[in-house]
C-alpha cells in the first residue's frame, strides 16, 4: 500500500488519525504540518503518497487552490477531505476541484475508516448528507 499523507493543522486530531489509519488498515502514514505549498508538492513528488488527508480550510490557506494544484503536479494521487468545516458549504466545491471525498471530522471511526478504503479503492466518498450529481 502507498503511504497515507495527513496535511492539517490540529496536531492532536492528525496524531489521533495516524494512530487508526496505521493500526487500523495497516498503512504506512506521514504527518505533514502546515509548510508552504510548494514544499507540500515537494514532499508529494519525493515519497510514494497515494493518499492524502487533509482539510479544506486552514489558517493561511485555499484547500480549493490547494487541490487543483496537487492534481495538475499529481492526477493519480487521491485526496480525501477530511474536516470540520460545514460539508454543505465545500463537499461539492472540493470534489469538483478534483478531491475524491469530504468526511467530517466528527464522523464515527468506522466511518472515516470506511471513507478512506472508497477512496483508495478509486471511488468517490459522499456521506449520506451530500447531494449525489
Amino acid at each position: 500500500m502507498k503511504q497515507v499523507l495527513i496535511y492539517d493543522y490540529h496536531p492532536a486530531i492528525s496524531k489521533g488519525l495516524s494512530n487508526i489509519v496505521e493500526f487500523e488498515l495497516n498503512a504506512d502514514v506521514t504527518l505533514q504540518p502546515l509548510y508552504p505549498e510548494d514544499d507540500l508538492l515537494k514532499v508529494l513528488r519525493e515519497m510514494n503518497i497515494g493518499l492524502i488527508l487533509m482539510d479544506i480550510r486552514s489558517p493561511e490557506k485555499n484547500g480549493f487552490g490547494l487541490i487543483k494544484k496537487i492534481m495538475a503536479d499529481d492526477q493519480g494521487l487521491k485526496i480525501l477531505i477530511f474536516s470540520g468545516y460545514d460539508q454543505d458549504l465545500y463537499a461539492e466545491d472540493a470534489i469538483r476541484a478534483g478531491a475524491k471525498g469530504f468526511i467530517m471530522k466528527f464522523e464515527s471511526v468506522g466511518e472515516i475508516l470506511r471513507a478512506i478504503q472508497i477512496v483508495l479503492g478509486n471511488g468517490i466518498y459522499r456521506s449520506n448528507g451530500i447531494s449525489q450529481p
